[in-house]
């Protein structure tokens, strides 16, 4: 199943999430969301906190959007990358299927698949391995590479243009990494 958008509205209502910055022997991270108003503006901003290296990035980020206030309003998810708090992996496939909202994920930069795949068994876990299985492969879009479940490819890079208005990162993800590593080390840093 995907979700079809007759067309991407101007406003659509994005939510980007990215991890904050954490350190080696931490338990927890905290993740934050920027809901964005297409690419235009931000409504408002949301946080939880996940394992270092767990599996409960997908079942927190469920949570917190079934729980925001801007619920109904929401049409899309973002992430950057499907990676969080070091290898807490999303199920981009498992959150599509309980929140019936469509997720990009998007990368950075391309990664190297034979030794991302090696680290995620290191770790033994049929959690971690199942997530990376269902995040689907890997697409391109003017530069920008990206996973993304519950959404046609043609819709997926409407967004993603949509949003690329400063940078190769959409602005909701940019945004949640500036506000991530601001609030967590006193000032933000890297790119954004």
């Amino acid at each position: 199943m995907q979700v079809r958008f007759r067309k991407v509205k101007k406003e659509v209502r994005i939510l980007g999430v990215d991890d904050a910055p954490f350190s080696r022997g931490q338990k927890t991270c905290k993740i934050y969301g920027v809901i964005y108003r297409g690419a235009t503006y931000p409504d408002g901003v949301v946080s939880t906190t996940i394992q270092v290296d767990g599996n409960d990035s997908t079942r927190k980020l469920i949570s917190l959007v079934q729980q925001t206030k801007h619920h109904d309003q929401l049409r899309l998810v973002m992430t950057g990358g499907i990676t969080m708090a070091g290898f807490n992996i999303i199920n981009l496939k498992t959150f599509f299927e309980k929140t019936h909202i469509p997720i990009i994920s998007v990368i950075r930069k391309q990664p190297n698949l034979k030794k991302f795949e090696s680290a995620v068994r290191s770790f033994r876990s049929k959690t971690k391995l199942k997530a990376y299985q269902d995040s689907g492969p890997i697409s391109k879009f003017n530069g920008i590479l990206y996973q993304s479940c519950g959404i046609a490819k043609k819709d997926a890079e409407a967004v993603l243009k949509l949003t690329c208005i400063h940078a190769k990162i959409p602005e909701p993800l940019r945004v949640a990494h500036l506000i991530a590593g601001g609030v967590t080390t006193g000032e933000s840093r890297g790119r954004a």
